[in-house]
């Protein structure tokens, strides 16, 4: 919505739109302060007609306290203001309360003992757009003719004035409504899920057309079901479906075109009565949209009671219809955007599904094969098969749990545990954790620290998996008596950012594997792998605001070079 328009502000402008006066504007009550002055008078009441609910209704008070006014509203031909708009003259009354002009009107609009006035209408172009009242003399003289002539003259500038104010202000509420279909418009190229866009077309419509509440259904093969609905009782209302063909909503769906049923309507219409019995809410008048793509209906806008008691007409629905339009595309946009998630949601769980058929099907063969020659040492009393057996199973069980928590680590996504500590010790954990692995393998490991670096805030834990996996996976690239693996710590330089590289002298990884290194359940270990080592470590870098990188040439080794902050 127009962020510079306040909801008040914009149910001020709405008052050319239905001639209905909800703010005075700061030009009318200068008029009036000015009329004070001009006449030496206590007080000056204006008021401008409302056309649509036929009633003359009090713009401004200058002078007059709020208890003195009897009532702010009249019908044409009642009070002496609806007199005067009726009878269209100027007149001068001493002694309002026993003048005999007024003996067929209702009591007079203020609570006084006595009070004198001149009053003359507003007139423009032999239209009566109001009246103005001027009361009492200060000096407690009477009006006289000279009064009266002198109201006339300036009432012709004030109905001038009054007019002006209202084809101004009835380009503002034509720019207001302009930029609200220009911010729905702008809502097709957002990135709101389709729940948060509902939500912001009826609070929008119901703003739109000044009223009370609004809803959106929409087509579900026979019948249309809310959506969303705003305003009293919405909660309720949800829980209703509408037949196509059934009540405003699902008439609008078979004709393809737009209505209103305003207050004199209501009890003989097709409203769908179901719907107001059931949630308690009372529909005094309506105005409905469908909301359509192409030849292809998708729902129907609601918006509903017309906020003091104003009915709908046609230029509400040409503004609801416009406003349906854009929303229509914009719903079906969302949907699809919706629905292309949804797709792919399904293929990343089957290729998840298949992934880890694979990699369990692996470690159970496994399993069976250390079961079968642990039976074996059992039935030969043989000790060697059983240790032998029992190693094979012990590494199969270590892979599940592996696999479980590498699955727990890339579904959701974790706040590190953060703890200051010094990035080369936990590289001197890991030398000592794979020193048996190294010895077995012939192979050599060597570390080179920047002590410059100091303490950092990390996870500790998590930082030395991603290192452990790295320098394992190093190690098994390593020709056997020939594999050379070097950790370096180090410091970028003018940023606040250190890290770590793992670079070996293996058989490399070919350009068309080094862009599937980081997906999930890819590896180029067979059934050795479970392809969520390297997922997982760059999951874990991202979380810490980190980066990752491989560098290889096959034939000759790998570079793997972690960026992380320092969270000083």
């Amino acid at each position: 919505m127009n962020k510079n328009l306040s909801k008040t502000k914009r149910q001020s402008l709405l008052f050319p739109h239905k001639n209905r006066l909800v703010k005075t504007p700061d030009s009318l009550e200068a008029v009036a302060n000015t009329l004070l002055a001009t006449f030496k008078a206590d007080g000056c009441l204006l008021y401008i007609f409302n056309q649509q609910i036929n009633r003359l209704e009090l713009a401004t008070a200058s002078g007059i306290k709020s208890h003195e006014i009897k009532t702010s509203s009249f019908t044409p031909g009642k009070g002496v203001c609806g007199s005067i708009f009726n009878e269209q003259k100027v007149i001068c009354a001493n002694d309002v309360k026993h003048d005999n002009q007024f003996n067929n009107t209702s009591q007079p609009e203020l609570i006084l003992d006595n009070y004198k006035m001149i009053a003359a209408p507003l007139m423009l172009e032999e239209k009566c757009l109001g009246v103005i009242e001027i009361i009492n003399r200060s000096s407690s003289r009477d009006f006289i003719s000279q009064d009266t002539n002198k109201l006339k003259n300036i009432s012709n500038n004030i109905a001038l004035l009054v007019k002006n104010e209202q084809l101004f202000d009835h380009c503002r509420y034509k720019l207001y409504q302009r930029n609200t279909l220009l911010d729905l418009a702008k809502e097709v190229n957002s990135a709101r899920d389709l729940p948060d866009l509902l939500n912001f077309i009826v609070v929008t419509a119901a703003e739109l057309l000044d009223s009370e509440a609004s809803s959106l259904l929409l087509r579900k093969d026979d019948v249309l079901r809310f959506e969303i609905a705003y305003g009293e009782k919405g909660t309720e209302v949800k829980k209703f479906e509408v037949p196509i063909g059934a009540g405003v909503a699902g008439s609008v769906v078979l004709s393809g075109k737009s209505t209103f049923i305003n207050q004199a309507e209501v009890k003989d219409s097709g409203i769908f009565k179901k719907i107001d019995k059931g949630s308690g809410f009372t529909t005094r008048n309506l105005i409905a949209s469908p909301l359509q793509v192409k030849d292809h209906i998708i729902g129907v806008v609601e918006v509903l009671n017309r906020r003091n008691n104003e009915d709908y007409d046609n230029e509400d629905i040409s503004l609801l219809e416009s406003f349906a339009n854009v929303a229509a595309i914009t719903i079906e946009r969302a949907q699809l955007i919706e629905k292309r998630i949804q797709a792919e949601r399904l293929a990343t769980i089957g290729r998840t599904v298949a992934g880890l058929a694979h990699c369990i099907k692996n470690i159970t063969n496994a399993l069976k094969g250390g079961e079968y020659i642990v039976d074996k040492g059992f039935r030969d009393n043989n000790p060697d098969l059983l240790k032998k057996g029992w190693e094979i199973t012990k590494q199969g069980s270590a892979r599940i749990r592996d696999l479980v928590f590498d699955m727990l680590t890339i579904s959701k996504k974790r706040e590190p545990e953060y703890s200051k500590c010094y990035p080369h010790k936990i590289v001197t954990e890991i030398v000592e954790i794979l020193d048996e692995k190294v010895k077995e393998k012939k192979a050599k490991i060597t570390t080179q620290y920047d002590e410059t670096i100091g303490q950092v805030k990390i996870d500790k834990k998590n930082i030395f998996r991603c290192l452990l996996n790295l320098t394992s996976n190093a190690l098994d690239a390593c020709q056997s008596s020939k594999g050379e693996i070097k950790i370096e710590t180090f410091k970028k330089k003018g940023k606040p950012l250190f890290g770590y590289r793992v670079i070996d002298n293996g058989h490399g990884i070919s350009e068309e594997n080094q862009k599937k290194l980081f997906k999930e359940f890819f590896s180029t270990k067979g059934s050795q792998g479970t392809g969520l080592g390297l997922s997982v470590t760059q999951s874990i870098i991202r979380e810490h605001g980190g980066s990752i990188k491989c560098d290889s040439t096959q034939g000759k080794g790998t570079t793997f070079t972690i960026e992380l902050p320092t969270g000083k």
